[in-house]
């Protein structure tokens, strides 16, 4: 026994693909990539460092104690408005060692209060360590802004303090 296709029932037939391939050329907005130009860091009492795919623009922070806060971080387009597809559950804020995401040096750990903020600690006097920053997206496993190198230095203490 042999079917045919009748044009009556093809044109239906095609139609409902077409249909379906249509959809699946749309994406989930979690599968969508943000375009970051600009991070806007913001550390400690209120300083604020800006990073571009060239790095931070002011490349030192110096601190006086065993570490540093990083209270938040916005991520910008190239227009300079934010990026709004970036949120709380499908990003977060990496801190590492090196730009491979190696770990911190030795004794310095990262302990994360939120997904754009934390702590930098045990930063030793007279040392001075780098941290590379970037905006990691979770699900995918990957960077879609920096990492960009941040040096951090605690100076020895000046003066006083010796014994009589």
């Amino acid at each position: 026994m042999r079917f045919s296709l009748r044009p009556p029932v093809v044109l239906p037939l095609l139609s409902l693909l077409a249909l379906g391939a249509c959809d699946a050329g749309q994406t989930d907005p979690v599968d969508q990539e943000p375009e970051v130009a600009t991070m806007i860091m913001e550390v400690n009492q209120g300083v604020q460092f800006t990073a571009s795919s060239t790095g931070f623009n002011l490349q030192t922070l110096t601190i006086n104690n065993l570490g540093f806060t990083i209270n938040s971080a916005e991520f910008r387009r190239a227009d300079g408005n934010p990026e709004t597809i970036i949120n709380l559950e499908d990003f977060r804020l990496a801190v590492a060692g090196d730009a491979d995401g190696g770990p911190l040096p030795a004794g310095v750990v990262f302990t994360r209060s939120g997904p754009f903020s934390g702590n930098v600690a045990g930063i030793q006097e007279g040392q001075t360590i780098q941290v590379f920053i970037s905006l990691y997206h979770i699900e995918p496993e990957h960077n879609d802004f920096g990492p960009v190198a941040l040096t951090v230095t605690r100076p020895e203490p000046v003066g006083g303090g010796g014994e009589e």
